[in-house]
């Protein structure tokens, strides 16, 4: 009790508002608005905890879904292995641009809505071309053919 008998409230006349101090964080979700009372002692403590966003990436070959997720920022950006007989893979290309781009090694800060390969044909692989060309007496077809 204090000499003068009369208990006094330990606290500042304040109320502590979070939106002036509110940082938006890259890659993060941003916490809840908070406030508290802040005490006259100092003691008040405000903790914010950022917890890492997810973002969105679909992988696709040949008009077909071959993967897709939702990946925490920063974290390790997945990449399907792919095989097309024939072909190689030139690279992937995010959906609306027309060069292949590197895909990142971490989850970037955005959703990566869409990715679409791009193949080459393998050079180097043979073929055979093949011709029935109808007989003069119409009955019979003879073959002509080409390895290339």
């Amino acid at each position: 009790m204090p000499e003068d008998g009369v208990e006094k409230e330990n606290r500042i006349d304040r109320i502590y508002d979070q939106s002036r101090d509110q940082k938006v964080r890259e890659g993060y979700e941003t916490p809840a608005v908070r406030s508290a009372v802040v005490e006259a002692d100092g003691s008040t403590l405000i903790e914010y905890y950022y917890p890492r966003a997810k973002y969105t990436a679909t992988y696709r070959s040949d008009n077909e879904v071959v993967s897709t997720g939702s990946y925490r920022y920063g974290t390790m950006m997945p990449v399907p292995a792919v095989y097309k007989p024939g072909y190689e893979l030139d690279g992937w290309i995010l959906e609306g641009n027309t060069a292949v781009e590197e895909i990142p090694q971490d989850v970037p800060a955005k959703e990566c809505d869409l990715f679409l390969q791009k193949w080459s044909p393998q050079s180097g692989i043979g073929y055979t071309v093949r011709y029935y060309v109808e007989e003069e007496n119409g009955a019979d077809m003879f073959l002509q053919e080409y390895s290339i």
